[in-house]
């Protein structure tokens, strides 16, 4: 699902008032190193399940002579050549994964929108954390023009504002959602 960053950002304007009612960002909580941490579990994430996609198209390629979207179609078919519990695994892997990568978006949006100066550090968090090109430090600070002090000075800034947005709206938001489906007996 595809989520237009500007609605959720409007639909969200409320939670995000209320949490910061009277606060700043570092008396709402500090989630700075919580967010290193994540950001450093969340990038070995989106390089193992790119390996691993890679790795099940090729052992697709050499089973079937044909793609993982082609054995994904025709997994109900059972075909006996291909590994379906690990296909399977897999699949489900990437599914949370998804769903993970969704909610950091929804992170980045209310970071874009909500934090002062909001776009710079989105582009920084997104160079440095969820881009599937791999950078250090050095390279997003030269790319993004800064010098060093005020790029750690703008990181530190954009893994508070990120921090918040996902544990203190995004999770709760989140989790409030599957209250109500399961509420409603959809699971």
């Amino acid at each position: 699902m595809k989520i237009n960053a500007r609605e959720y950002a409007i639909k969200s304007m409320r939670d995000v008032a209320e949490k910061l009612r009277g606060r700043s960002i570092t008396e709402a909580g500090d989630h700075e190193k919580e967010m290193k941490s994540f950001f450093r579990r969340y990038g070995e994430m989106l390089q193992n399940s790119q390996l691993g996609i890679h790795e099940l198209d090729e052992e697709c390629h050499e089973m079937i002579n044909e793609s993982l979207d082609y054995a994904l179609t025709y997994l109900f078919d059972w075909d006996y050549r291909i590994n379906v519990p690990k296909l399977k695994k897999e699949v489900h892997r990437l599914m949370d994964l998804k769903c993970l990568c969704d909610l950091v978006s929804r992170a980045r949006i209310l970071t874009k929108y909500y934090a002062p100066n909001g776009v710079v550090l989105e582009e920084l968090i997104y160079r440095r954390y969820c881009s599937n090109i791999v950078r250090t430090d050095v390279e997003v600070w030269q790319e993004m023009g800064f010098s060093r002090s005020v790029y750690y000075e703008k990181k530190k800034t954009a893994l508070q504002y990120m921090g918040f947005f996902f544990f203190e709206i995004v999770i709760p938001q989140a989790v409030d959602n599957q209250k109500r489906v399961s509420e409603i007996g959809w699971i």
